[in-house]
């Protein structure tokens, strides 16, 4: 489903709802919700969507006892964006914040999330922050160094504030569980494509952005950990997903086409598709002749695969599959 509306008619002013989705997470859920329930007092109500686990998940919440904290279990397995739609629907507050159950909240972050939107000019939908990616022993904090020092140049694909429509066309850089999203932005873009098995908040992110502003945190806000079973890790999702979002959007953008494309052409190559994934990275080139990590990636793919392979090592400008 794409475009679902949502009811403002309860909206509670001030109040920040936590939608945290989860399926068979009872191992690391506690973690989860004690770092949003740990978080400095604020006007607050977290509410965890079980998508029909099977394992002790209902035990875990059972246990847990807080006013600010509701469960729903959805009867039927339905998938991370339908359960984060059910949970918006049940929600009052006027901000939205999100949260896997797999991750956490880092001390502070709701509250600098708040406070900057309460601040921020009536246009702005959307606050965020920098987020940590944790993958085994390797932290990563994104957007990365090169990444924020490019968003200072007077150039629209590289803002990270204000409207970000071309920035966000060229990929995604804002996780979902960093971001406080205005409740009334839903009702003019709708909420989460249910279709979509990955790149929910990328595709939620360009609907939203020709509507609304976005302010950036430099801190990083949310905790990010990389599981091997984890939804992110599926390159048939990231295959479906962008797929959807080609027909969804990237005829209305020759940069959203091309880096489409570009993501298309890694999953090619990485799956042993080298003539279809060669195709693929110079309808990147083509609709994006001035990005240079295109270039590298079709010149070396077009040398040899091997080539290929090496310089996105060396260079990480690989789609993430994980």
């Amino acid at each position: 489903m794409s475009g679902l509306p949502v009811e403002l008619l309860n909206a509670e002013p001030g109040l920040v709802s936590v939608i945290l989705p989860t399926y068979n997470r009872a191992a690391v859920l506690r973690r989860a919700i004690a770092s949003v329930l740990s978080q400095p007092s604020m006007p607050l109500e977290v509410i965890v969507v079980d998508d029909a686990s099977t394992d002790d998940t209902p035990q875990v919440l059972s246990e847990l006892s807080d006013p600010r904290l509701c469960s729903l279990r959805l009867p039927t397995r339905q998938g991370a964006a339908a359960a984060r739609n059910a949970g918006i629907r049940l929600s009052r507050g006027e901000w939205l914040a999100f949260l896997d159950s797999d991750d956490e909240f880092l001390p502070e972050a709701l509250r600098a999330l708040t406070t900057a939107a309460e601040s921020s000019p009536a246009k702005v939908g959307v606050v965020y922050s920098r987020f940590e990616r944790l993958r085994g022993t390797r932290r990563e904090i994104i957007p990365g160094r090169l990444r924020t020092w490019l968003g200072f140049l007077p150039l629209k694909r590289f803002r990270l504030s204000g409207n970000l429509t071309h920035a966000l066309q060229r990929g995604n850089f804002i996780t979902l569980q960093s971001a406080l999203v205005r409740r009334l932005c839903l009702e003019q873009a709708g909420m989460f494509d249910e279709r979509l098995p990955r790149l929910q908040d990328w595709e939620l992110w360009l609907r939203l952005a020709p509507h609304t502003h976005f302010a950036y945190l430099p801190q990083a806000g949310v905790r990010l950990h990389a599981s091997p079973d984890s939804l992110s890790a599926s390159a048939q999702g990231l295959w479906e997903a962008v797929q959807i979002i080609q027909e969804k959007h990237a005829a209305r953008s020759p940069e959203l086409s091309a880096h489409c494309n570009f993501i298309l052409g890694t999953l090619h190559l990485h799956a042993g598709r080298t003539a279809a994934g060669r195709g693929a990275l110079r309808q990147a080139v083509r609709g994006s002749p001035l990005t240079l990590v295109y270039w590298l990636a079709w010149l070396t793919a077009a040398l040899h695969p091997a080539l290929y392979r090496l310089t996105e090592s060396r260079l990480g400008f690989r789609y993430t599959l994980e």
